[in-house]
């Protein structure tokens, strides 16, 4: 499935944000090794796939926070698109 996770992780990067890297793994699965191409080796090492945005501090107390929050949704929906459909069973 290279090429929907490359579809997913390229939308995400066109509306600004990126898989997040915290907690990966240090080396490749033993399973993995095989695998030469840079972007799939670090999605193997990834434990967790998630992305964030900070949020201004300044709208916290804002009604417009709910349309911060509607807006980064929105923009990452390829990821949770990937995760809960096009990823295999």
């Amino acid at each position: 499935y290279p090429d929907t996770f490359r579809a997913m992780t390229g939308a995400l990067a066109k509306s600004g944000l990126e898989l997040r890297t915290e907690g990966a793994l240090k080396r490749m699965p033993k399973e993995f090794e095989g695998t030469s191409e840079p972007d799939l080796m670090q999605a193997v090492k990834l434990k967790h796939f998630y992305t964030r945005e900070d949020i201004d501090p300044a709208r916290i107390t804002s009604p417009k926070l709910i349309d911060d929050c509607v807006d980064f949704v929105k923009r990452a929906m390829p990821l949770l698109k990937w995760g809960l459909l096009d990823a295999p069973d």
